[in-house]
């Protein structure tokens, strides 16, 4: 300063430390009790940190940090460490060769925008700066104005990320290692239709593109595809788990099915029930009872087809493969003739039967409701427009909705049977 003294952000490093005040008997028992919240998280720093798969490199920790464990941005922690002027800021995480890590105290002087780091100097019990200041990453640095638990609970997630991380890196790693020589491959009317997709404009089918570097190329991840779906397979079997040491790594699994399903709606403090009652009488298929019937009916037959197979998988002796095949064909070409003669028909003859009373009005073209024309919010408006420009009157929804509830059967009941079929498959 102009008075001759150091001015509060230029002080030298060893007076810093002699004008703070001393550490508080709860903050010198900090690196013990950081330590053991660590510890009941599953981090474990006193051994070292090798991978769980025995491997000692390791990929950067910070890559994994979760940033939604923060709780104050950078420059919020460096002014708070200045306001508080203490002789130690937090605790910092030191490694060695082997791998184990020790906390040690530490002293913030600022954070490095660069870097993404903060720039610490290390300090022993009594306030001593140990060596020069170095840049550390935030998932290695406990500040003492934050909750420890929560901090052990970021560096454990921070862990955890980065072993599934690496295993799915190994796991990678085998599959674009396995052989694809022996693997069916994809066959020539794939590969034509493939490029007919990709000649989408006018300009790519004229012009001189060599497809063939690209064609090997989905030859090699087609292969590759195959090879997952067999590595997965076998993954599942614990005794191919063991050997390919995986001990967190989890198969996707399906999402799980919804109960209820939920759609946003617009200003739901301005809904005015009965112009959107009358909208959706005008232009709903299921504001007639007879409709709800006719949809019902449907609803039904497809739940009874989907009871059916479209293969048969129960037999009461061995029989040849031959045989076998012979057995499937007949069955999928019954499957095929039910559905034609049979299934058809009946929902034909039950949509008819619902319907044959309904009012002469319902089957009129319905005009696009007045609120859409008083609406003043544009989505609401589009989307209005574009449902009268694509389903057109109430007989027309509802046949598209029966269509593609049969659409949905028909593809249900194919994947039952071929999930059915291939867990039946192994048992061959």
């Amino acid at each position: 300063t102009p008075g001759g003294g150091y001015a509060a952000d230029r002080m030298p490093l060893t007076l810093q430390s002699l004008r703070a005040p001393a550490l508080p008997q709860s903050a010198k028992k900090g690196p013990v009790l950081l330590q053991e919240e660590l510890q009941a998280a599953g981090v474990d720093y006193t051994k070292p940190q090798k991978s769980q798969l025995g491997f000692e490199a390791r990929l950067p920790l910070s890559w994994f940090d979760d940033a939604d464990f923060e709780t104050k941005q950078p420059h919020e922690w460096v002014a708070c460490c200045r306001k508080a002027n203490r002789r130690a800021d937090g605790f910092a995480l030191v490694l060695d060769d082997s791998g184990r890590g020790t906390w040690r105290y530490m002293k913030v002087h600022k954070f490095s925008t660069d870097a993404g780091k903060y720039l610490v100097s290390s300090m022993d019990a009594m306030g001593s700066m140990l060596g020069k200041p170095y840049l550390e990453d935030r998932v290695n640095l406990c500040f003492l104005d934050e909750r420890q638990s929560q901090f052990a609970n970021r560096v454990a997630s921070a862990h955890k990320r980065r072993d599934l991380a690496e295993e799915d890196l190994l796991r990678r790693h085998y599959i674009q290692n396995m052989p694809v020589g022996e693997l069916r491959q994809i066959s020539a009317f794939q590969v034509n239709r493939i490029l007919e997709l990709a000649y989408s404009t006018e300009q790519l089918r004229q012009g001189a593109l060599d497809p063939t570097s690209l064609v090997e190329e989905t030859r090699l991840e087609y292969a590759r595809t195959l090879n997952t779906l067999l590595f997965e397979s076998e993954l599942r079997q614990p005794g191919f788990r063991d050997q390919v040491r995986f001990p967190t790594l989890e198969l996707p699994r399906k999402p799980p099915v919804a109960e209820l399903g939920v759609i946003p709606a617009w200003l739901p403090s301005a809904y005015d029930y009965s112009a959107c009652a009358k909208s959706f009488g005008g232009i709903s298929s299921k504001a007639l009872p007879e409709a709800v019937q006719a949809m019902a009916q449907v609803q039904y037959e497809c739940l009874q087809l989907m009871k059916l197979s479209l293969f048969t998988i129960e037999f009461s002796a061995s029989i040849r493969l031959e045989d076998f095949e012979q057995l499937q064909m007949q069955h999928i070409m019954r499957f095929v003739q039910f559905i034609r003669d049979s299934w058809q028909p009946t929902l034909k003859k039950g949509v008819l039967s619902a319907i044959v009373h309904a009012s002469p009005e319902w089957r009129q073209e319905a005009p696009r409701p007045s609120v859409y024309e008083q609406d003043e919010i544009p989505e609401i408006r589009a989307a209005a427009h574009a449902s009268e420009n694509d389903h057109g009157s109430r007989p027309k929804r509802m046949t598209r909705a029966i269509n593609l509830m049969v659409a949905d059967t028909l593809r249900n009941v194919a994947n039952a049977s071929l999930e059915a079929y291939a867990d039946y498959y192994p048992l061959i």
